[in-house]
């Protein structure tokens, strides 16, 4: 359905966002899924957070760490409200993890849960950091 509203509606950007985030989160054609997002990114800017999230996302399971931090950075320039910038937070703290740095990822997971308390990911994320990082408090 996805491809379909893509196909008639080329510079939707909402479109080319919900395809490559649909791709993204089923681990299918990953690079295809960053184009979309990217192009979503270039045809409307609105929405440039929420794209940037959504790229973060598929940059990080196309094993690109620090792709998803570039993503990230982008998304938190633009990121208005608190949920959406603890959703980014989430994606920086699994970056700095994939990448080694453990202790800037519980940095990030906290900071996501100060600005969102009830944010699922950043809970399980936290729970994940602080049992693989001895010593946190």
């Amino acid at each position: 359905a996805y491809e379909q509203a893509v196909a008639r509606q080329p510079e939707s950007a909402l479109a080319h966002n919900a395809l490559g985030t649909l791709l993204g989160e089923r681990g299918e054609r990953l690079d295809e899924a960053a184009t979309h997002i990217e192009t979503a990114l270039r045809l409307d800017p609105t929405y440039a957070a929420h794209f940037a999230e959504s790229l973060a996302m598929v940059e990080l399971r196309r094993g690109d760490a620090r792709a998803a931090e570039r993503a990230v950075g982008r998304g938190l320039a633009a990121a208005p409200d608190p949920p959406l910038r603890a959703a980014l937070l989430v994606r920086r703290a699994e970056a700095a993890h994939a990448l080694g740095r453990h202790d800037e990822a519980i940095t990030a997971v906290r900071a996501a849960l100060a600005l969102d308390p009830k944010n699922a990911a950043a809970t399980a994320l936290r729970r994940t950091l602080e049992a693989t990082s001895p010593g946190t408090p």
